[in-house]
């Protein structure tokens, strides 16, 4: 990425802490994140998530499929994301055992 913009937002710092957490059981950076985060709200034209005042049903909650083209495109993200973080030298181990190992489980 030779051309790129810097994006910076004020966060609580334990929500920061605790969604790193999550970020590093799939080897991912914060800045690697928030580039899925913008991939997939460029890619579907909407937020990623549910985002109103009404708690959501089962039914509602459920209702939300994604495409072939936009699971493909997540796929391709993640396994990009993965390679980065592998070519970091880090590996990656089984999510039920990262889980387990820092108390998210």
């Amino acid at each position: 990425m030779a051309n790129t913009a810097l994006v910076q937002a004020k966060i609580d710092p334990k929500l920061k802490r605790e969604a790193e957490k999550r970020f590093n059981l799939f080897g991912l950076d914060s800045a690697t994140a928030i580039r899925m985060f913008f991939s997939k709200v460029v890619q579907t034209n909407r937020i990623p998530f549910m985002v109103g005042f009404d708690t959501p049903s089962e039914e509602n909650d459920s209702s939300y499929e994604t495409s072939p083209e936009e699971d493909a495109h997540d796929a391709r993200v993640a396994e990009q994301a993965h390679a980065e973080y592998q070519a970091g030298g880090k590996k990656s181990r089984p999510i039920r055992e990262l889980l387990k190992e820092t108390g998210l489980s």
